[in-house]
């Protein structure tokens, strides 16, 4: 009976080792990729007019089969001071009910 219960008792402490040590390294790792992910402290976004979306963008927008009866309601310049020639175009569209947020480059392809 007490080999039983040492077995048991062993067995129990390897698994809380093993799940522990997963844990740390989940918890590791996970930082970095949130990080990476949202790290947005380079980039400059400034309202415009849609008017002055790029004229691509607005013949783009007109083409975009998905959206069809959308139409363009505000829109943002987003530049990166790291990545030269990243400046992408955040366009909210609306079509009466709905809103939604596009990002297109300056020749009107939409990012995803």
């Amino acid at each position: 009976m007490k080999t039983l219960t040492l077995t048991i008792a062993l067995v129990s402490l390897a698994f809380l080792s093993s799940k522990a040590q997963l844990e740390q390294q989940m918890t590791f790792e996970l930082p970095e990729l949130v990080q990476l992910s949202f790290d947005h402290s380079d980039q400059d976004e400034r309202k415009i007019e849609v008017s002055e979306l790029p004229v691509k963008i607005r013949t783009a927008l007109n083409q975009i089969k998905n959206y069809e009866g959308w139409h363009p309601k505000s829109a943002h310049v987003v530049e990166d001071s790291k990545i030269p020639s990243s400046t992408f175009y955040k366009i909210e569209i609306t079509n009466g009910i709905e809103t939604k947020t596009i990002k297109m480059d300056a020749d009107g392809a939409v990012l995803v």
